[in-house]
């Protein structure tokens, strides 16, 4: 499988020991074979992944233990959107590793325009070897991914797709003008971007129920999505967005087994999420409801 093939990626949490300083590649491991399974492309060290709370040392660390587990799905990686020199550091240092492709912000903070944005992510492209998603994700960046940076850089070879998660309808189909494939950064957004040619999803939702959102981007880009089905998807996303992600997700996965515990790297907290109750429900009704359609 190929990243262009890859129809779900899983934006994967990174699991931690109990005192949150150490990563817990047990639980690691049957976190990425649970998606290895489904069939879902794995996305590390994104901001699901804490990302921004990981030394580089613990970064490189995930990656070189992650490529040598040999998935026969792809592995994307989420590079650093802070400071250039670092970022393409980044991009330069992984060149020589085996991920199939790389997730690149939009640069954070400084909030720059069309031709800083451009010039930002030529240099990264030009340097990745492999291919590119770009991400525009204004509201953890601070500035939208303009149109036409991505018109100008649509033909370069490394450009590949967009994760496209700021929620607007419009700016997706701005993004559609440029030719680029798109996936849908936002699992409750998939439903009416399936509609709309997006080639899929780059989840979170699908940590906690691999086969089931594989399943549920399917339908959408098929538009065979019930809308008892809609309703379901809608109400547990919302739930898994309840608090700062991935808060949610990690307390619901260690809550069902999955992970050994809920930590979090500070300033994140699992008591941000106050009930937890609802989302456990739901994820049952979601595993069933899959079960009958099967």
């Amino acid at each position: 499988m190929t990243p262009h093939e890859t129809i779900v990626w899983t934006a994967c949490v990174t699991p931690l020991s109990d005192n949150a300083e150490t990563v817990d590649f047990g639980s690691f491991e049957r976190t990425l074979r649970r998606q290895e399974a489904a069939g879902n492309g794995i996305l590390l060290i994104g901001t699901t992944g804490e990302g921004a709370s990981l030394t580089s040392p613990e970064k490189r660390g995930i990656i070189t233990w992650a490529t040598g587990l040999n998935l026969s799905v792809p592995i994307m990686v989420g590079v650093p959107a802070y400071q250039y020199a670092d970022t393409l550091d980044c991009v330069q240092w992984l060149y020589d590793t085996s991920v199939d492709a790389l997730l690149v912000p939009t640069p954070c903070y400084t909030k720059p325009g069309r031709r800083g944005q451009h010039d930002w992510f030529r240099s990264m492209l030009d340097a990745a070897g492999r291919p590119c998603m770009l991400y525009n994700v204004p509201s953890r960046t601070g500035v939208p991914l303009p149109p036409e940076t991505v018109s100008d850089l649509a033909g370069h070879p490394n450009l590949w797709s967009i994760k496209e998660a700021s929620g607007s309808i419009e700016r997706y189909e701005e993004f559609m003008q440029t030719g680029v494939t798109l996936y849908s950064g936002n699992d409750d957004m998939m439903p009416q971007l399936g509609q709309r040619g997006a080639a899929g999803l780059v989840s979170v939702a699908s940590n906690l129920w691999p086969d089931e959102t594989n399943a549920y981007a399917r339908h959408c880009i098929d538009q065979t999505l019930t809308t008892d089905q809609q309703s379901l998807w809608s109400r547990a996303i919302t739930e898994l967005f309840r608090a700062s992600n991935p808060v949610p997700a990690k307390r619901a996965m260690h809550a069902l087994g999955l992970i050994d515990t809920p930590c979090l790297r500070p300033p994140l907290h699992p008591e941000d999420l106050d009930d937890l109750q609802p989302l456990l429900d739901l994820a049952n009704q979601i595993r069933q409801e899959n079960t009958v359609a099967a």
